[in-house]
């Protein structure tokens, strides 16, 4: 199974925050790394100048691997292992909303708020990545707090330059590498689809499953680029089949669905999150991890 990170995709006609006031975050005197990324209570934003138009996904500015969701997208990721947390709008209390809208007018959102409930999606696990079969390379190790920088090679990305001959950003795309990015674990998910990675910080990552459940919901503002693969685990073998167990009673609303016939074990080349279908292994484990 594949893996994703769900990126803003820079949509200048959509709006844009930013934190206001301490963030919490705990930063190495020596290196600056962020060293813990404390819960908070509620996130405190303002509106940024440029769009009025409130989007599925709100992406901020200076926050690491936050992103406000509508009630809708909170909804369809509730049993998904992440938690949403309340929002708050600051202004600043010189901004005064006009009377009249002109096309001077610079466009942004208005306290006091009358858009949709907002979240903060809150990621709660993290995993490492298995550093044999990444592609992760060390750039640098901290002396102080020990904190490793990696480079990833390999994976999707989409970068936008400003092309002033037409006004407007121009996007560049180049494909994941097969066989290169980031790999993880199966079993060290324990059933979340929405994830960090410990050696490559601030990227939310999230399963294939995921991807296809936000993409067919048809939710604004959100892109995903495909970053690496699952490393499945398994215990027994049965009719040629690798089998993993579920590790939890699936539920109804549970991100991962048991299999057709109500087993509590789930064929990885059968049927994956969703019930979306992957490959299936042969008995020496080759094939299906991408």
């Amino acid at each position: 199974m594949k893996l994703y990170e769900l990126v803003d995709p820079v949509n200048l006609a959509c709006a844009r925050v930013a934190p206001v006031g301490d963030l919490g975050y705990e930063r190495c005197t020596s290196c600056s790394y962020y060293l813990g990324y404390p819960r908070p209570a509620k996130r405190v934003v303002e509106w940024l100048e440029g769009s009025d138009v409130i989007c599925s996904f709100v992406w901020p500015s200076r926050l690491v691997g936050e992103v406000l969701v509508t009630e809708e997208v909170r909804k369809c990721l509730q049993d998904c292992k992440v938690e949403f947390l309340p929002v708050e709008f600051y202004q600043d209390p010189r901004l005064k909303k006009p009377k009249r809208m002109t096309k001077r007018t610079k466009r942004r959102v208005w306290l006091p708020y009358e858009g949709p409930p907002l979240y903060v999606l809150w990621v709660t696990t993290w995993v490492h990545a298995d550093l044999e079969r990444s592609t992760l390379r060390l750039v640098s190790e901290c002396p102080v707090c020990g904190h490793k920088v990696y480079d990833v090679e390999g994976v999707e990305e989409r970068k936008h330059r400003w092309d002033p001959s037409i006004k407007d950003l121009v996007e560049l795309h180049e494909p994941r590498e097969e066989g290169k990015g980031i790999y993880i674990h199966q079993e060290d998910l324990q059933g979340a689809e929405i994830f960090w990675v410990h050696e490559q910080p601030g990227r939310i990552c999230c399963t294939e499953g995921v991807k296809s459940l936000l993409e067919g919901q048809g939710f604004s503002n959100v892109e995903f680029l495909e970053v690496g693969a699952h490393i499945p685990h398994f215990n027994t073998v049965q009719g040629g089949i690798l089998w993993y167990p579920s590790g939890r009673e699936p539920s109804r609303r549970s991100c991962s669905r048991r299999t057709p016939d109500g087993r509590h074990d789930i064929p990885y080349g059968a049927v994956g999150p969703f019930g979306h279908y992957s490959r299936h292994l042969r008995r020496d484990g080759a094939g299906g991890a991408d």
